[in-house]
């Protein structure tokens, strides 16, 4: 796969002539998913311990 048809798939092509921008882009994006991750890793542990206190409360 060429650079263009990654940068194109990642909806980035318009920026292919400018490299400084295309990093900037890069990096918040990797930025907004490590964000997302976070948030959702947090949920699932909330999840967890809601259930452990269900399980508890059951027993």
């Amino acid at each position: 796969m060429s650079t263009e048809e990654r940068l194109k798939r990642l909806g980035l092509e318009h920026l292919k002539d400018n490299p400084q921008e295309l990093e900037q882009e890069i990096e918040k994006q990797l930025a907004e998913r490590h964000q997302k991750e976070k948030e959702w890793e947090k949920q699932q542990a909330e999840k967890r311990l809601t259930n452990k206190q269900i399980e508890q409360e059951n027993s």
